[in-house]
């Protein structure tokens, strides 16, 4: 296509030509990229600005065109720019021999690539105006700051201020100029911090930031103002000034002493806890949220919280939390925030409004859960990987589009083919021509529902040798329980046919027993269970298989475990023994566990025989113990709930009574429960007790209870008596709810009806 040259018609140019023509002639760095970010092409401006002339050829990498790609999230964010049609634009610097050069990006979709203006932006440091004089200083600052801003001279005296000065605190110009500011509004300014701040702090370090400060103000009321100083040196006047900067942040302040109980609970929160106000900027945060970001309080307070945001997820941030401002709550937001080293953070985030006593929304709570990051869930993976490929059967494992990643020892001798030289190609290399079809269809039954596959089939080596399998496929799963791809373990036919004479009867003849059997191959992996085996751990089998048995054992069980396995492939039958299981809820439980080994038609040992019995709870120790299964749920209930042995002393307490009493655990655990209760309410916490004993049912009791500051508060207390499985009573839980509002309900109703009558 040509483009037609309007002064005179009989000469043209290529659109190539005339932006080629224009680019070179620019005040500004072009560089044009392919679909690929690799360079087509760029002018001289761009080449002396990045200092690149040794590296700008055509079909080079942007990442080696442009500093700082390999440690910022930049590439990637060039890529969305080119998918989504985005523009973006940041700032970065270039090392030109012993100069720092800073300039900035922008870059936006050109056709299928990419396009890139480059600002040098030293260049527009000649704009900048010289200020030779505190007077044209305080012109020009009392023009762009919109906050009470001074300045002071040695003594202390203003020098200027500007307008917005003037009218906060309601002063005029004369009575300001000139004097001392402990003077300022008959020395309302005459305050001990303020002393401290210009005559002590900013004199040894030449500084002072966010220096709070409180007074009372006529015309104003009590305030709490925040400070930041700064000393300079006038050479024309060879003096030295202090430029003070006042915020007002009474408000702020207000806000924050309200939230100080709520923040009080927030801190014993396990999660990331930051607190906004309406305007996104931080006002709290808990000290969760300081180990995980790795900023201190005072370098995240009052900055808005898009600073601990990369720039891609900025743009949602607005969104998201203006639905939370309009009174939506936020749950389960997966997203990607920044460290104070630079580091990604994969969080999932929960956010809801924050409301003061009218019921207004003055701010937002979010919460954060660190989010299991890409990495951790190849490593989980990983992990189950290595556990297959040490299996004494071949093993090959393939992704979710059914491609090779690895294969064990056991698959490389016998199809011949190397690990290196397998990965990368369809697990159907594997497989003969006619039954590809049979394979691929085992295949996607495996992920479409999880469950193992077995599929008889006739599989093929790297020498085209033909051989009689039996294949079992068993889904893997990330540590988000995620599909990530199959494991294919390989029998022969023949050998699987002859073992199954043997001894499959004498399997199936145990996996009938009406007590959990789990059978384990020789390197301790399960290869099945029966059902009283899934109700007792709370697996299905397409969880277990080929997983090894101690992943049903505790971490400091598995010593023991280990121990009775190998005195088992020893030979020896271990019987009886006591240790303790979990289940997939993480529940504890004691068992009795019976192990031998079974041999084939061979006399090979070729499986363990695993027979567990939950011992029942009367049979446990303490009451603490028995207690353990109602932990979960105890701990989460929203009633703060406080459990007593039969002697009365405390054996557990929740975080909803921490919370109420002021009381922590370590503080009550072994003490009397009538630590909390006054003197005057004993006897009536003996009779309850009595009766509760009697299998009376106690609920909302009105009594009073003690803090742990002292104080006495109307609580209502409902009790239960709790029992073992044989029924026996182990412990009393009291469970209390705070009766305060009500009693000043009615309190004041019956003053009301006092004053009517």
């Amino acid at each position: 296509m040509k483009l037609i040259n309007r002064n005179n018609t009989k000469e043209s140019v290529s659109r190539a030509e005339l932006y080629e023509s224009f680019a070179d002639n620019a005040t500004e760095g072009f560089l044009v990229f392919d679909s690929k970010l690799f360079l087509i092409g760029m002018n001289e401006i761009a080449i002396e600005i990045l200092g690149t002339e040794h590296t700008a050829k055509i079909g080079s990498d942007i990442k080696d065109l442009l500093p700082n790609m390999y440690r910022s999230n930049r590439f990637e964010l060039l890529h969305d720019v080119i998918r989504t049609n985005q523009p973006v634009r940041w700032r970065d610097h270039a090392t030109r021999g012993d100069n720092i050069v800073a300039f900035e990006v922008a870059a936006f979709k050109l056709n299928s690539g990419l396009g890139m203006v480059v600002f040098d932006i030293d260049k527009r440091f000649d704009k900048i105006t010289t200020l030779n004089s505190s007077d044209e200083s305080s012109t020009a600052i009392q023009a762009v700051i919109h906050e009470p801003f001074l300045i002071l001279d040695m003594r202390n005296r203003v020098l200027s201020a500007n307008n917005a000065f003037y009218g906060h605190f309601y002063l005029k110009a004369q009575d300001v100029i000139e004097e001392s500011i402990y003077d300022l509004n008959k020395t309302q300014w005459n305050i001990p911090a303020l002393h401290e701040l210009l005559e002590y702090k900013i004199s040894s370090t030449g500084s002072a930031k966010n220096y709070e400060i409180k007074a009372y103000f006529t015309g104003l009321g009590e305030r709490t103002l925040k400070l930041n100083a700064k000393q300079f040196l006038l050479q024309a006047e060879n003096i030295v000034v202090t430029f003070l900067a006042v915020k007002d942040v009474t408000e702020v302040a207000k806000q924050r002493a309200s939230l100080k109980k709520q923040i009080e609970l927030f801190s014993k929160v396990p999660d990331a806890v930051i607190i906004t106000d309406t305007r996104g900027t931080i006002i709290e945060m808990n000290n969760h949220a300081i180990e995980l970001y790795g900023w201190s309080l005072e370098e995240l307070i009052d900055k808005p919280i898009k600073s601990i945001l990369p720039l891609e997820a900025r743009r949602d941030h607005d969104a998201i939390i203006g639905n939370v401002l309009a009174g939506e709550e936020l749950v389960g937001y997966e997203m990607i925030h920044w460290s104070k080293t630079g580091d990604q953070i994969p969080v999932v985030m929960h956010s809801a409004p924050l409301r003061d006593q009218n019921d207004l929304i003055y701010g937002t709570v979010s919460f954060m859960q660190l989010l299991p990051s890409i990495t951790l869930a190849e490593k989980a993976l990983k992990r189950s990987q290595e556990v297959l490929l040490r299996s004494n059967d071949p093993v090959i494992i393939v992704d979710l589009t059914g491609t090779v990643t690895m294969i064990n020892a056991k698959a490389e001798q016998a199809y011949g083919w190397s690990n290196e030289k397998i990965t990368g190609k369809p697990g159907s290399t594997f497989i003969v021509k006619d039954d590809q079809t049979a394979y691929e269809a085992a295949l996607t039954d495996c992920l479409g529902d999880g469950l193992a596959q077995s599929l008889s089939i006739r599989s093929t080596t790297r020498q085209s040798i033909i051989r009689e399998v039996e294949l079992s496929f068993h889904l893997l799963t990330n540590v988000r329980e995620e599909p990530a791809g199959v494991a294919i373990m390989e029998h022969e036919k023949s050998r699987n046919e002859q073992s199954s004479r043997v001894y499959s009867h004498l399997l199936n003849s145990y996996l009938k027993l009406p007590d959990a059997v789990i059978l384990e191959n020789m390197s301790g992996e399960i290869v099945d269970f029966n059902t009283a085996a899934a109700t007792l751990y709370g697996w299905e089998k397409s969880a277990l298989i080929g997983k090894l048995a101690l992943s049903l054992v505790p971490e400091d069980q598995q010593a023991q475990a280990n121990e009775l396995l190998e005195k088992c492939k020893a030979g020896e039958v271990v019987q009886n023994v006591e240790s303790r299981r979990w289940s997939k809820s993480g529940k504890h439980f004691r068992t009795q566990i019976t192990m031998f080994q079974i041999m084939d038609s061979e006399e090979i040992p070729s499986r363990v025989v695993t027979i567990s019995r939950q011992i029942a709870s009367s049979h446990e120790g303490t009451g603490t113990n028995k207690l353990f299964e109602t932990e979960m749920l105890f701990q989460e209930s929203i009633d703060p709930i406080i459990i007593e042995d039969l002697t009365g002393k405390v054996i557990q307490i929740n975080q909803a009574a921490e919370a109420l009493f002021g009381w922590e655990r370590a503080d009550l655990q072994g003490k009397p429960i009538k630590v909390v209760i006054p003197a005057g309410n004993h006897k009536q916490h003996d009779k309850i007790i009595l009766l509760c004993h009697n299998k009376i049912l106690i609920q909302k009791v009105e009594s009073e209870c003690w803090s742990k500051e002292g104080k006495v508060f109307p609580v209502l207390v409902s009790l239960i008596l709790l029992r073992d499985a044989d029924g026996e009573p182990i412990a009393i839980a009291n469970t209390f709810q705070d009766n305060t509002a009500f009693k000043k309900l009615q309190h004041l109703k019956q003053k009301l009806e006092a004053q009517q009558g």
